[in-house]
């Protein structure tokens, strides 16, 4: 489910629940016949409703003229079709009262915190209904006085900033958000919707229709704020329709602004219909565009740094400027009166900006009266735009020229280069064409255009997504293909590079093509900050040869099909990992599929500083093709990491660190240490976490909020060759917390090849220190003779604490809660409950024992 409607859904859930009470505000008074102030009565309507619970604040019937009212907790202020709530018209109503605890008002641009509704802190707050907000803002302004010289806006402020509403709706500091169905118009010369430092906020449905020839009317402003759907809305305006940005000096702390989505909108502006960043405007990341029509406007899209102190009304930030990971797709410009797109970093910029990098531009069609425009400075070069399938008309047509200037005729220059581009780093074209005045004309750079990616399932992209690899481009984003990427090559990223893929991406390695699909440049001398997102990996395993390390399991009981390929040719060297990583300094992996690899999905050694997050394994679990199939596995000199979020179910261990494999590592031996988990999620899988040592250190390391069915173990502490001579296993400080896990039968065949194990297995031969078991649930149906957690013959425990576990025992037999063969130097067990099957609970002794 995308984001979108995930947040829609939300907003649902959110209407449905909390705003269940209706209010009518003629029940406090108000009357509704557009000349008597009914601002009491609102808020009175308002204040009740919150403190009473929430629920619906309506409005209908009637024309209801209020002064500034504030939203609370809880309240849904509904505007029904027959309703319109009419501002006051006096600019001395809209004084800067320096009341919200959430800003410090005097640094908000123009000092003034005024608007007609605002809201200070408030949670599971909405603007809804198909009513309209009318701001009068005919009365703060008047025409412009005429000129030679053609002007874009037709009305200026009467008396300036402090004699007009700076916004129409303020929040500031709120969470869960809605603004529904809702119309605004006549907005002053002031923002229509300001949203400032929140999380979680929809619009959708919502239609902004201000007077274009209104000046600073933006429609809807964010700014530092988080997880925002912007959705089906239509905004015209005379400043900028949608703005994101993240101006964090009001704020205690600066903040970024953060996963905003916009689709499905359509956009009118006599300025930009939509713009990203300003001067000293901090983070802004992660934003998405997509299916946006955009008319009859100034600039299309607009990524404008000024110089520091350019803005009369004091509006920049604290901290320069970052935008990265920006994606616009299905954009369509028509009538666009200047540039359709246009970056631009000015000087002097060192200290306003940090970086404009990794924006992608894919399926646009635009229609302008000039060309895009790229503009950084030598101390700031605009990097990493990438241009997929795009189409740019310039034209000298009178209807796409600006209104204001249609008298004039055009100066017609066919210049060789379509873009105007200076400080620009790896722009990339793929598939973009350029015509002016209808005549198709050479684009820009065409040396720097890949090879072109196919993505049928039948061509081999290796090429092309090599290419992009190795053009240096800090962020590589393959579109999604017409049916799936093929690859027969290992891909190889480079230091400082992201590969992103949409999530449900597929790319799939070639049959006999025996070789990861994916792996860092230098894996000998090493790389750092590689980042990996999206995709479904397909290892196609059935058309792979086994790997040649375990070619032994080939016809085993526990592995009934592993047959080799028909045709298939063994090859001197094929570990089987999907993915391989060595010595890389600062990885990321998040929000991908791995499916059905030779061996390991991931395999990572000597790997520091790492997040691995949200990852599925789409394996075949029942009569598997191949043996060792673990999900993740890293090798010795791993350290530093996180990782989280993993579902599905692997033939092997779903999640392993192993410190002395030895037949495909080079750093047998070296420690393992400082990693978190947290997040398994797994059901019918042979094990969620194994450990293993043979001499190597592994220490450090927290497991937690383990859940599944698992037929070998949740989570075992092992020796790697403990059938051998070879040194004994070293852990320490080993946690394992808030894990609800089962025994599974299936399949049976492997279940009884395996024998029983215990669901928290620490094997002999192994020398501990610290291990803490805590909030472990075991809920058993199948096999009671399996005990919970088990000590093998031999293992030497320093310190064993555990602490607040549950086993619920729904068979008729006994079951063991811990076995020790080992020897433990000191054993804690305190709240420890034992369940039967009739539902008999049994708090064992607290103990705390010393040998």
């Amino acid at each position: 489910m995308n984001k979108t409607l995930t947040m829609a859904l939300l907003a649902g859930a959110i209407s449905a629940s909390v705003f269940a009470r209706d209010v009518n505000v003629r029940d406090f008074g108000a009357k509704g016949d557009g000349v008597t102030f009914d601002t009491e009565s609102v808020q009175r309507a308002i204040d009740e409703c919150s403190s009473s619970g929430g629920g619906r604040v309506v409005l209908s019937g009637g024309v209801f003229r209020i002064r500034p009212i504030r939203l609370k907790s809880g309240v849904d202020l509904h505007i029904d079709i027959d309703a319109r709530i009419l501002g006051s018209n006096d600019w001395k109503d809209y004084p800067n009262k320096g009341d919200m605890r959430h800003v410090d008002s005097s640094k908000l641009p123009r000092a003034r915190d005024a608007a007609l509704i605002t809201a200070d802190e408030a949670r599971g707050i909405a603007i809804s209904g198909r009513g309209t907000i009318d701001a009068c803002g005919h009365s703060f302004v008047r025409p412009l006085p005429k000129s030679d010289k053609p002007k874009r806006w037709k009305f200026e402020r009467i008396g300036g900033f402090e004699c007009s509403p700076p916004r129409v709706v303020f929040f500031t500091g709120c969470s869960d958000v809605t603004v529904k169905d809702v119309t605004m118009t006549n907005q002053p010369a002031g923002w229509s919707y300001w949203i400032h430092d929140c999380d979680r906020v929809v619009f959708d449905a919502v239609k902004v229709l201000a007077d274009v020839r209104y000046p600073n009317n933006d429609g809807i402003h964010i700014n530092c704020s988080r997880d925002v759907s912007i959705s089906n809305c239509r905004v015209e305006t005379g400043d900028d329709s949608i703005v994101v940005r993240a101006n964090g000096r009001s704020l205690p702390k600066p903040k970024p602004c953060e996963r905003v989505t916009v689709v499905n909108c359509q956009l009118r502006s006599y300025a930009n219909c939509i713009r990203l960043g300003w001067t000293m405007d901090g983070v802004i990341r992660d934003c998405t565009f997509s299916n946006i029509v955009m008319h009859d406007s100034s600039v299309g899209i607009n990524i404008w740094l000024p110089p520091k102190f350019w803005n009369p009304a004091g509006d920049f930030g604290v901290e320069p400027t970052l935008i990265e990971n920006v994606v616009f797709s299905g954009i369509v410009m028509n009538r666009i009166h200047d540039y359709p797109i246009t970056a631009r970093v000015y000087e002097p910029c060192k200290e306003t900006c940090k970086a404009l990098r990794n924006i992608v531009f894919s399926d646009v069609i635009s229609v302008s009266a000039a060309w895009p425009e790229f503009i950084g400075c030598p101390e700031r070069h605009i990097k990493d735009f990438r241009f997929v399938n795009c189409r740019f008309d310039r034209s000298d047509a009178p209807e796409v020229r600006s209104p204001c200037e249609v008298e004039v005729e055009p100066t017609i220059e066919n210049r060789e280069l379509k873009f105007k581009m200076e400080h620009c780093d790896n722009f990339m074209f793929d598939k973009c064409y350029f015509y002016e005045n209808g005549r198709p004309v050479a684009g820009p750079m065409p040396q720097l255009t890949p090879p072109r990616l196919v993505g049928d399932g039948v061509a081999d992209d290796t090429d092309a997504i090599q290419a992009r690899l190795d053009s240096g481009l800090t962020c590589v984003y393959l579109p999604p293909p017409e049916k799936e990427y093929l690859i027969s090559k290992t891909l190889r990223m480079g230091s400082n590079q992201e590969l992103r893929l949409d999530r449900f991406t597929r790319i799939r390695l070639a049959p006999f093509s025996n070789c990861s699909m994916l792996a860092n440049r230098d894996p000998k001398n090493g790389n750092k900050n590689i980042s990996v997102t999206g995709g479904i990996w397909d290892n196609d395993n059935m058309r792979q040869y086994p790997a040649v390390w375990l070619e032994q399991h080939i016809g085993k009981d526990y592995a009934v099909d592993s047959k080799i390929p028909k045709g298939a040719k063994k090859p001197e060297k094929y570990d089987g990992f999907l993915m391989d990583f060595r010595k890389v300094d600062g990885f990321t992996m998040r929000s991908l599929t791995l499916r059905n690899p030779t061996t390991f999905g991931f395999r990572g050694e000597r790997v520091i500083n790492f997040t691995i997050d949200d990852i599925t394994f789409d394996y075949s679990t029942f009569n598997p093709i191949r043996a060792c199939q673990d999900g993740v596995h890293f090798d010795g000199g791993s350290r530093f990491g996180r990782v989280s979020n993993l579902k599905g179910a692997c033939w092997d261990d779903l999640l392993a660190f192993n410190s002395n494999d030895t037949d495909h590592t080079d750093a047998e031996g070296e420690p393992i240490s400082d990693i978190t988990v947290d997040g398994i999620y797994s059901e019918g899988c042979h094990s969620a976490v194994r450990l293993l040592s043979t001499g190597g250190d592994v220490r450090n390391i927290t497991l937690r909020n383990i859940h599944g069915t698992f037929y070998s173990y949740a989570v075992g502490l092992t020796h790697f060759f403990s059938w051998t001579n070879r040194p004994r296993g070293r852990f320490d400080n080993i946690a394992i917390e808030n894990c609800s896990v089962a025994k599974c039968v299936q399949p049976k065949h492997v279940v009884a090849n395996l024998g029983p194990m215990e669901v928290v297995r620490i094997e002999g031969r192994l020398d501990l220190g610290s291990v803490r078991i805590s909030g472990l649930t075991r809920v058993e149906q199948d096999l009671p003779q399996v005990p919970t957690i088990g000590i093998g013959k031999g293992a030497r425990v320093e310190n064993l604490s555990i602490y607040d576990c549950t086993q619920i025992n729904r068979t008729a037999q006994p079951m063991e809660f811990l076995h020790n063969e080992g020897t433990v130097s000191r054993l804690i067990k305190k709240n420890i409950r034992l369940v039967d099957a009739s539902g008999k609970s049994v708090l064992l002794p607290d103990e705390d024992i010393r040998k």
